[in-house]
């Protein structure tokens, strides 16, 4: 006998069509939560594919002086009891989201079970899962990594299961592939649609040709933005990377967002379901399959064209969209064909800003240095310093500058600043309602010899209409004296920056010193 745990409505979806292709005739308990019940109140249909149904309360009643770990087995051990079953009765054990609490009863009490990634690319993702529940469940949080149940290494696990093509490394050699989507479209027509109909009571939806599908995150839901920053991460997405283009969200199903207010133009997907059926659920295909960061995206992507992705570090940097987009800009006003390098920068968002400008790099020879957040690399400030020191007649260096740090900065090559260009974004507010932005301008720095290119970036601008956020970017025109005062207002906060770096080293020295 077989169970099979789920949580999410994903997690169901695979746990049906795994039992379905590999345990057809088995016998089979599907175990899922309250929270999954109140989506699906028709859940006793499930019984079609199960032989029996385990529902327990999401949330665990604690009991008083027992860790969580006792908790958790005092309270599994009633939910079997209960439904007349014995942990110990069943051959294999499915679990889906093993980071919640009754994974951490298996992997406590050394219960062997197969370990299904909580969402598509995340075996080879754990720290996203480390991120979300920091804040929310610390207590849990630590258990889990103890016990290895957010990366599968946990002692209790006797295999991973998760699709191959969704990871960002290689781990074929320790885990079996399984490709939800993939599986799901080789069923028989008459599997698809028995499956189907639990979830959704339609077959078709007709969207518009060459549409590109977003699939959103419940980023203000999860509480790793507000709900204004939600908003404007989305009206800046689609200002920079779509405009012109027919999109057609798919909002995620616990995402509060009203898409259809903010983005009148485009279709909205109101109806449930999981995104997997997505590649045979409309009259037109969707040409392009887009997300910022929603991992479902891992295992739909090779069901269409093109796809488009920003990934995680998105969500937290996305402010810095409108520098990056001058950065690749002024690349095509320099009129140059270098080799484009970052060092530290966000690179899907650069990937795709290069798509989006055409942008050719021809030239081995010279380079474009694109230099943001050096800490993410562990890239030494000195290692900065001889970088510039080496740099060609025809090389370009743009520091993006997002989190302030003015890596260029070193208190003994003043002379740096020599050859610095301050760039100015300026913001003018087009719109009053739904208007999320900020219009304080941004500051950045090119670093060249070049003069020719010194020449042309002052005089350098760019005019760019964003609709959905509401502003229109642009260079501010400045004199020879109020680029001066740029550098040096730039040379005082990157002194500023050091002194308080070095304090704060200073300061935490003393503590050690005094600890011993």
């Amino acid at each position: 006998m077989y169970l099979f745990h789920a949580i999410s409505t994903y997690q169901l979806l695979e746990m049906i069509v795994y039992k379905t292709h590999f345990h057809k005739d088995d016998k089979c308990v599907l175990m899922i939560t309250d929270s999954l019940v109140d989506k699906f109140p028709r859940y006793k249909e499930l019984s079609e594919f199960f032989d029996d149904i385990i529902v327990y309360p999401i949330v665990a009643p604690p009991v008083k002086g027992a860790n969580l770990a006792e908790n958790c087995k005092i309270f599994f051990t009633n939910v079997f009891d209960s439904c007349g079953f014995s942990i110990q009765e069943f051959d294999t054990i499915y679990v889906g989201c093993a980071h919640y609490y009754f994974g951490i009863y298996l992997a406590s009490y050394n219960i062997p079970f197969v370990f299904f990634e909580d969402a598509s690319g995340i075996a080879s993702r754990p720290d996203i899962l480390v991120n979300i529940e920091k804040e929310k469940y610390p207590v849990k949080q630590k258990y889990n990594l103890e016990l290895g149940l957010y990366d599968g290494s946990a002692e209790a696990v006797q295999r991973i299961v998760c699709n191959h093509t969704s990871q960002n490394d290689d781990i074929k050699s320790r885990t079996e592939h399984f490709d939800v989507v993939e599986t799901f479209i080789s069923f028989p027509e008459d599997i698809q649609s028995s499956i189907k109909s639990f979830f959704i009571s339609f077959d078709k939806i007709d969207i518009p040709l060459n549409s590109a599908l977003f699939l959103t995150q419940h980023l203000a839901s999860l509480k790793l933005l507000n709900y204004e920053e939600h908003i404007l991460l989305y009206q800046m997405v689609i200002d920079y990377f779509f405009k012109n283009e027919t999109v057609v969200f798919k909002p995620h199903p616990d995402d509060i967002v009203p898409y259809g207010l903010l983005f009148p133009n485009f279709n909205i997907i109101r109806e449930k379901f999981p995104s997997e059926f997505l590649p045979v659920m409309f009259t037109n295909k969707p040409k392009t399959i887009a997300t910022v960061s929603s991992t479902a995206i891992f295992n739909l992507q090779n069901s269409f064209d093109n796809s488009f992705c920003l990934y995680t570090r998105t969500e937290k940097d996305f402010f810095a969209l409108h520098r990056y987009f001058a950065a690749t800009r002024l690349y095509r006003i320099l009129n140059l064909d270098s080799q484009i390098i970052g060092i530290g920068d966000n690179k899907p968002v650069v990937e795709e800003f290069i798509k989006k400008e055409n942008i050719s790099q021809n030239s081995q020879e010279n380079k474009y240095y694109i230099i943001d957040d050096i800490e993410t690399e562990d890239y030494p400030r000195d290692d900065i310093i001889s970088l510039i020191d080496s740099m060609g007649e025809k090389d370009v260096a743009i520091f993006i500058n997002y989190k302030e740090d003015y890596c260029l900065y070193n208190v003994n090559r003043k002379d740096i600043f020599n050859y610095i260009i301050p760039i100015c974004i300026k913001k003018k507010r087009l719109k009053e309602e739904n208007f999320y932005a900020d219009t304080k301008s941004e500051t950045m720095y090119v670093y060249t010899k070049n003069k020719e290119f010194k020449h042309m970036i002052e005089q350098a601008n760019i005019n760019e209409t964003l609709e959905y956020t509401g502003l229109e970017i642009s260079f501010e025109q400045m004199t020879e004296e109020e680029r001066k005062f740029k550098v040096l207002e730039g040379i005082l906060k990157a002194t500023e920056k050091r002194l308080l770096f070095y304090m704060d080293r200073v300061e935490k020295l003393e503590k050690e010193v005094e600890k011993k």
